[in-house]
């Protein structure tokens, strides 16, 4: 049972770190220019238009 505890903590955490971060730039990217979006892949910041 800890064992599961620890995958499921684990995992909330990766998703946590990783997969809303990269799902709030997929959605802000959708509302945003092309131009904005170029901007965003040159500078390698956040997709913050």
């Amino acid at each position: 049972m800890g064992i599961l505890l620890t995958f499921m903590f684990v995992w909330n955490m990766l998703g946590a770190l990783i997969l809303l971060p990269a799902l709030a730039c997929f959605l802000h990217k959708r509302k945003s220019t092309t131009q904005t979006h170029q901007h965003c892949l040159e500078s390698r910041k956040d997709c913050v238009g």
